[in-house]
């Protein structure tokens, strides 16, 4: 008897990592790292490391975590020919983390230059991601939008849908902060392109907009009904922090009714504590509020 065709694909650490599960692509390359450290395998040691970085910068709060990361891909990079392209990727990797922490984008740019001559479009496609996490501040809007729109043009040079659907998520983000009209179009074509190409991590940014979006039109009841859904999507949040949040959802609205001034601050400063919070959230949130 021949065997059935399985149509499904091995969920690798990094098909889970295509389709935005995060959590699981963690902890299926923990798995791969181990296995290759005991069988002597450089080249899949990169791989597992560099899959542990994720699709953001700085994806890991926990300080031990990162210091694992970062420990790995540093250990794995100097098993690596310095030529190799996984030796490039994890390079980029490691400066997009340095330049995230310390606020100066100028290395992360350097490296970026360096793979545009390099001739590798993923290598291309991760330092224009990265990269983009790293121009943080609002003299940046003009360049963060080309980082996008570069991103998008070589996307398809990649062979992974991952890249092509950063590329639309950085731009959509970019438009709404530049307040330009085409942000809304946007965010339509990002939504109508991940019933496509599935991520579930850029799914919840579009719904956290969507939120977002709810709350400016002053929709505060669908606001509330549709930051719930989010909560119960995302996955690794439990009831108790969800709770937390609709309660303060409701706080705010009864204040807002009474016509008392904002209470928010409280709340920033509590969460601001939370190991879940990246460090350099706060100061550019600040400026986009003020």
């Amino acid at each position: 008897m021949s065997a059935l065709w399985n149509p499904m694909p091995e969920m690798t650490g990094d098909v889970f990592l295509g389709v935005g599960r995060l959590a699981d692509a963690r902890a299926q390359f923990w798995r791969d790292a181990e296995i290759a450290e005991a069988n002597g395998d450089a080249d899949g040691l990169a791989v597992a490391a560099l899959g542990l970085g994720g699709i953001w910068v700085h994806e890991h709060r926990s300080t031990l975590e990162q210091a694992w990361v970062e420990s790995l891909q540093r250990h794995a990079l100097a098993g690596l020919d310095p030529d190799s392209s996984l030796a490039h990727r994890i390079d980029v990797r490691l400066t997009a983390e340095e330049a995230y922490l310390v606020g100066d984008p100028t290395p992360v740019l350097d490296v970026l230059e360096r793979a545009r001559t390099a001739g590798d479009p993923i290598v291309l496609a991760e330092a224009l991601s990265l990269a983009h996490h790293c121009v943080l501040g609002p003299h940046h809007a003009s360049l963060r939008l080309a980082l996008a729109d570069e991103l998008i043009a070589v996307s398809p040079g990649t062979g992974r849908p991952l890249d092509g659907l950063m590329g639309l998520a950085w731009r959509m983000v970019d438009l709404f902060l530049m307040g330009d009209r085409r942000a809304l179009r946007a965010l339509a074509e990002l939504r109508e392109r991940l019933e496509v190409d599935r991520c579930d991590g850029l799914r919840y940014l579009v719904s956290s907009v969507e939120v977002t979006l709810a709350v400016r039109d002053g929709r505060l009841d669908d606001a509330e009904e549709l930051a719930g859904g989010v909560l119960r999507a995302r996955p690794g949040r439990g009831r108790r922090r969800r709770a937390g949040m609709v309660r303060r959802s409701r706080r705010t609205r009864r204040r807002r009714s009474q016509g008392a001034g904002d209470s928010s601050g409280g709340h920033v400063r509590r969460d601001s504590s939370s190991g879940l919070i990246s460090p350099t959230s706060f100061p550019s949130g600040s400026a986009t509020i003020a």
